[in-house]
C-alpha cells in the first residue's frame, strides 16, 4: 500500500515537518505493516535545486500530485483545511477515488 501524506508545509520548519510525518506514517504503519511512505517532502536545500516560476507554489503542487497519483491512501495531518495546497491535494484524491484518512 502506498501512502502519500498531505500536511501544512509552508510557514514551517523542516524539523516541524518531518516529525509530523514520521509521527503521522508511524502510527499509520502500526495498523498497516505492508505500507510504503511516497517521498513527497523536499527539505530546504532540495527545493533550492528546483527550476524557478513565476508562481513557484504551483510548481511544487504540480510535483506533489505527480507522486501523489501513485498513492492508494492519503493520509491529511492536522490543520491541513487551512492551507491551500493541502484543500486542493483534498479535492484531488476525492475526485480520483483515492481513500482519504483525516489525522487528529
Amino acid at each position: 500500500m502506498l501512502v502519500y501524506i498531505s500536511q501544512p508545509m509552508s510557514d514551517k520548519s523542516d524539523q516541524e515537518i518531518v516529525t509530523v510525518r514520521e509521527k503521522i506514517f508511524g502510527d499509520f504503519r502500526a495498523e498497516h505493516p505492508d505500507a510504503t511512505l511516497l517521498g513527497s517532502y523536499m527539505d530546504q536545500a532540495e527545493l533550492q535545486k528546483m527550476p524557478v516560476y513565476k508562481n513557484q507554489p504551483v510548481a511544487l503542487l504540480g510535483e506533489a500530485l505527480q507522486i501523489m497519483a501513485d498513492a492508494d491512501v492519503v493520509l491529511f495531518a492536522p490543520g491541513w483545511e487551512h492551507y491551500r495546497g493541502c484543500r486542493i491535494e483534498d479535492r484531488v484524491a476525492n475526485y480520483y477515488d483515492i481513500k482519504r484518512i483525516y489525522v487528529k
